[in-house]
């Protein structure tokens, strides 16, 4: 019986660090999952960003087309120059002018239509 009995320790210790192991390849497991979980939300977010810039893309190139700024400039009153001059500086610094700058038509001047309705005054007498 003596072998038998030395035999119970040793089986106890295997089986300790069978469990042992396992727990911690569980725990291994787990952190794991816990990392894949915030990769997949990270992802997303930058998914969500990416369509953003893409989009903030878009909309400053629609705006930068010579029509959108073409149609800002007349909102504003600007008109086109039918005939433009150009300044040039050669590498001496003399400037000379290429092209004959010609005024533009004048346009009348926009009337102003007043404050808007229902707009009080700084002094709070309605008018």
């Amino acid at each position: 019986m003596k072998p038998s009995r030395r035999r119970v320790p040793f089986a106890a210790l295997v089986a300790g660090i069978v469990i042992l192991g396992l727990c911690c390849l569980l725990g291994l497991n787990t952190a794991a999952a816990a990392d894949e979980l915030k990769r997949n939300k990270i992802a997303a977010k930058q998914a969500e960003v990416e369509a953003q810039i893409e989009e903030l893309t878009r909309e400053i190139a629609t705006t930068q087309a010579p029509n959108a700024l073409a149609e800002a400039a007349a909102k504003i009153g600007m008109v086109p120059a039918p005939n433009p001059a150009f300044m040039v500086i050669g590498a001496n610094s003399k400037v000379t002018v290429r092209g004959v700058p010609k005024p533009v038509p004048a346009t009348p001047a926009p009337t102003p239509s007043g404050p808007p309705p229902g707009m009080v005054p700084i002094d709070g007498t309605p008018r």
